[in-house]
């Protein structure tokens, strides 16, 4: 009955003050502006709706079609109209290899992996180093304040990508790290882990960027040679395309930048002492000599600077500074750590 009668959508005058505003046409879009506001539906809080179309009654058709536009419209459909759905969420994963050796056993399968020597304009660490960063979040020795006291992070943090002035800093997820989580020495669990932290990102990521797994394969995953049945499925899977239903998109780090999640560390420098642009020299140094490797810690009387220990205990972050040092070295024969 409503054949040749067509309805009418205020979406369209929105697409012509759009279309106005980027050709800087204010005349154009203060006339569409003003033909768009007769049409909105106004809430009993005032809040301005627009709706989905405006159709003619069934009971003013006959009418309409001896005399076509004369008929009044009603609004008619969704109020408000919502005329697109959110993106589907993709999640990017950064596969990067710990050594020369790791990435030749892993480029069988997935050709275009780095290792982390080769990710030059960013920096990798793990995720307990993401922790002591934020033990200095609302940190204030004038005010009493502690800051935060947990060290632990969870996925949604470090699938996100920092900047600290002009360094960029990436984290893997806490729960992958064998050094953290003894677990994920077992390949099957390890695996398992991965996809799930994948499905996990979809189901909770809700701020704006894409959430960025960076994942790191060391000599641990290779075993006897090579890559484990239960990785290399893993792995294949991820390249796919999808996991599990969920959209996944393997790359390298910089093809990543422009779409990921951005944070700033910010809160790292020096308000307190009224320094904004300098970042403290504890944090700074201990940005450039952490490895990544498992840490010894070292009692106050056994270290050099053990008077610097003492003044620095109560800063979690800061003692890390001046205790922590590289494992030992390990002999050729022995596994990479």
């Amino acid at each position: 009955m409503f054949d040749n009668i067509e309805c009418e959508w205020p979406l369209f005058f929105c697409y012509f003050i759009i279309d106005a505003c980027f050709r800087d046409d204010r005349n154009t879009a203060e006339e569409y502006s003003e033909l768009l506001d007769r049409l909105l539906i106004k809430t009993d809080t005032g809040l301005k709706l627009v709706p989905e179309m405006y159709a003619v009654p069934a009971d003013a058709v006959n009418q309409e079609y001896e005399q076509p536009h004369t008929q009044g419209r009603i609004p008619v459909g969704e109020i408000p109209f919502i005329s697109f759905k959110r993106p589907e969420l993709v999640i990017q994963v950064v596969l990067l290899a710990e050594n020369s050796e790791v990435k030749d056993e892993i480029a069988s399968i997935y050709p275009n992996i780095q290792t982390v020597a080769e990710v030059h304009s960013y920096e990798v660490h793990p995720a307990r180093v993401l922790g002591d960063l934020y033990s200095y979040l609302g940190k204030n020795h004038k005010m009493g304040l502690s800051g935060r006291l947990s060290k632990d992070v969870g996925l949604g943090a470090t699938s996100k990508i920092y900047q600290l002035k002009d360094r960029t800093f990436v984290f893997t997820p806490q729960n992958l790290d064998s050094r953290e989580f003894h677990l994920a020495n077992d390949m099957d669990l390890f695996s398992s882990t991965l996809r799930s932290d994948v499905a996990m990102l979809h189901a909770h990521w809700k701020v704006p960027g894409r959430p960025t797994m960076v994942v790191t394969l060391g000599s641990r995953e290779i075993i006897d040679g090579k890559v484990p049945g239960s990785l290399r499925q893993t792995i294949k899977k991820l390249v796919s395309g999808y996991v599990h239903g969920t959209r996944v998109c393997v790359s390298r780090m910089g093809e990543f930048f422009s779409t990921s999640c951005m944070v700033s560390l910010e809160f790292l420098s020096s308000y307190e002492t009224g320094e904004p642009d300098v970042v403290p020299v504890p944090i700074h140094d201990y940005l450039d000599n952490e490895t990544g490797f498992s840490v010894y810690l070292l009692s106050p009387g056994s270290s050099p600077l053990a008077g610097q220990v003492t003044h620095l205990h109560r800063t979690p972050a800061m003692l890390l500074v001046v205790e922590v040092v590289r494992p030992p070295p390990v002999s050729s024969s022995g596994r990479d750590r």
